[in-house]
């Protein structure tokens, strides 16, 4: 099992939890629900709940509570209804998207945005290398 630095205990509605991913370069962002019960969003089964016992085997970087009005609070819980299910993809609806727009209502990912921003950034590299090199 993993140590972590704070305890299940003590976790609060909609916290997310930032954890280390396959993907050395990645997070993965799991939201706690209640009564040890999360939801997350993976390339494996998309948009699905996973049990404390799930996310004990995770190495959990760090905590973040968010602070939500009432009714974001309530918006949260419908959109978590309306998105169990949903497919995974990479580039619009990772894990950082669901949590996002979980809690908030926006799909935005800061991970796929640098992604997307390092891969153009390597093909015009790439391109005026060749480029000049002819």
């Amino acid at each position: 099992m993993i140590q972590t630095k704070f305890h299940f205990d003590k976790l609060q509605k909609f916290d997310v939890l930032v954890c280390e991913s396959e993907f050395v370069v990645f997070k993965h962002y799991i939201i706690y629900l209640d009564n040890n019960l999360f939801i997350h969003n993976t390339p494996q089964s998309g948009v699905s709940y996973e049990s404390k016992s799930e996310v004990l085997k995770r190495k959990i970087v760090k905590v973040i509570r968010p602070v939500l009005t009432t009714e974001q609070r309530s918006k949260a819980e419908e959109r978590i209804i309306q998105t169990v299910g949903f497919y995974y993809d990479a580039i619009d609806f990772n894990c950082e998207h669901f949590t996002n727009f979980i809690l908030f209502g926006k799909r935005t990912s800061k991970q796929a945005i640098e992604t997307i921003t390092n891969i153009i950034a390597l093909f015009m590299a790439a391109k005026m290398t060749f480029k000049n090199g002819n």
